[in-house]
Formats: C-alpha cells, sequence, structure tokens
C-alpha cells in the first residue's frame, strides 16, 4: 500500500512538471520583452503579458497562458495580425455566447473605423480583456472572473466611443454625426463647419458599408413652406459638397425637417443662429460579419 501511494505521488508530481513546463517559454519570453504602451502592439502584447501572468501563477493554468504568451509574441514579431480571439474556436457554453457575439460584433466594427495608432492604449486593452472574457467563459465557474474581463473590455469600448464621438452597436454598425450651420436664407453650409466634415471623408474605409443621412434645418424667421424647402436645398447642398472629396462608394438619403424640430426653442419668426443647421448621420455596417 505505501509503495502504490509512493508511486502516486511521484506520478502527481511528474504530471505537474510536465504541466509547468507547457508554455513556460513562451511564458518566460514574454516577460523578458521590454514593452511601450504608447505603441499599440506592445500595449497589446502588455496586456497579455498580465493575464498570462495571472494564469500561470495563480490559476495554474499554463495550457492557455502558454497560447496567449505565444499569441503575444507573433503579434510582437509581426506574425499574426493582432485580432480577437474566434467565437468558434473555443468551447463556450450557450449561456455566454450571445453577450460574447454582441461583443465582437462592436470590437470588429470599432477595429474596422478606428485605426489602432489613434487609441493604442484603450484599443489594446477592448481586444485582451475579450480575449480573457472568452477564455474565462470557456471555463464557465469563476464569474468574478468573467465579470471582471467583461467589464474591462466595457470600459475600453466606451473611451473609444467617448473619444471618437462614434457609438457602436450590438448589431456590429458605427454611427457619428455631425452638425453644420447656415447663414441666414441660405442653403451652404458655413465653410468652416464643412472643413471638419471633409476632413473626415478624405479617410478610407475600405471593409465597411456606409450610409449617409442628411437631414436640413431652419429657422423661424420664414413661413413654413417656405423653410422646409429651405431646409431640403441645406441638406442637398452639403451633400453636394462632400459627394466629390468622398474616397468610397456610400448610399445616402436626404430630408428637410424645416422649422419643425429646432435646437433651440424660439417664438415664430425669430431668427437663431442655432436653428439654421444641417444634421449629418454616418453608419458603418461590416461587408462580412463573423462570430
Amino acid at each position: 500500500m505505501g509503495q502504490v501511494r509512493l508511486t502516486n505521488i511521484f506520478l502527481a508530481i511528474s504530471i505537474s512538471g510536465f504541466l509547468s513546463a507547457c508554455g513556460s517559454y513562451e511564458v518566460a519570453e514574454l516577460n523578458d520583452k521590454p514593452l511601450n504602451q504608447s505603441n499599440f502592439k506592445e500595449a497589446l502584447a502588455d496586456n497579455y503579458r498580465t493575464f498570462v501572468n495571472f494564469e500561470a501563477e495563480q490559476m495554474m493554468d499554463w495550457h492557455d497562458a502558454g497560447y496567449f504568451a505565444d499569441k503575444a509574441l507573433r503579434i510582437l514579431k509581426d506574425q499574426s495580425p493582432a485580432q480577437r480571439e474566434q467565437i468558434k474556436d473555443w468551447r463556450v457554453a450557450k449561456p455566454f455566447q450571445e453577450d460574447l457575439i454582441a461583443a465582437a460584433r462592436r470590437l470588429d466594427i470599432a477595429m474596422q473605423v478606428i485605426t489602432t495608432d489613434q487609441f493604442p492604449v484603450s484599443m489594446a486593452k477592448a481586444i485582451s480583456s475579450y480575449d480573457c472574457w472568452i477564455e474565462q467563459a470557456e471555463e464557465g465557474w469563476q464569474f468574478d472572473h468573467i465579470a471582471q474581463c467583461r467589464t474591462s473590455f466595457e470600459e475600453a469600448l466606451q473611451a473609444i466611443e467617448n473619444q471618437t464621438k462614434m457609438t457602436f452597436s450590438n448589431q456590429g454598425t458605427a454611427k457619428t454625426s455631425f452638425e453644420l450651420f447656415h447663414n441666414h436664407n441660405e442653403a451652404s453650409p458655413l465653410q468652416e463647419n464643412l472643413a471638419q466634415l471633409q476632413s473626415f471623408t478624405e479617410r478610407h474605409w475600405n471593409d465597411v458599408k456606409m450610409h449617409i443621412h442628411i437631414e436640413g434645418h431652419a429657422d423661424r424667421s420664414g413661413t413654413e413652406p417656405y423653410n422646409h424647402k429651405l431646409s431640403v436645398a441645406r441638406a442637398k447642398a452639403v451633400l453636394n459638397a462632400i459627394a466629390t472629396p468622398w474616397p468610397e462608394e456610400y448610399t445616402s438619403s436626404i430630408a428637410g425637417a424645416g422649422e419643425t424640430k429646432p435646437a433651440f426653442m424660439t417664438a415664430d419668426g425669430v431668427r437663431n443662429p442655432r436653428n439654421r443647421r444641417t444634421v449629418i448621420e454616418i453608419t458603418f455596417a461590416p461587408k462580412d460579419m463573423a462570430n
């Protein structure tokens, strides 16, 4: 009996040593890397390093620690693109899948319309937190860890939304808006406002579908029929102004609200520059949507 017990002890120690060796080289190599948070790939690798060390040292999960250490190293060496994990590659229970799919769609569209170099820290945090979330969801029992990874992901996406004035939906679309102003009785927008929109349209959006909706508005200084006609003319003028510099294909729609949706309520007949405006809403959607 004593011999059997001793054999079992040696077997347990051997298995433990084997598991510890799995991924240990990658973990050690990643820990030796000097990383700069201002660089997106290095910020992402640094976030993975924190997660990797937690999995290896506290959870004794050397398999996943080695996997994400290797992923970080491959990204640093330009051997793999910096992208999130795919749900299909993980054994995630159904109760977790819906939220992860929605989050994946939000992250994917964010990565398509925002360059990673614009917000390296927030984008790195979003990707690494999503991967942390999916890894913890596959294990499926450490609910506090799942919640922590999810919260970290949400905070990172929210930071990007706040900085870019964009919103990312669970359906995988992104929206942003601009507001242009006009002189009294004029359809053309003020040039200083138009310049900001034109600068935005000069960017290239290679992998997304775009729709531009433009709604013109008027103040209450004229008659309702005149103001409606003027608001439509303003929407058309703005569409024409961006048609030439916009580098990609897009669909568009226009509308005129006349004086019916004032930004600032006034009495009838009152001129107000805040109401002489055009609102441009741009919606981005992926050409291909994956889970």
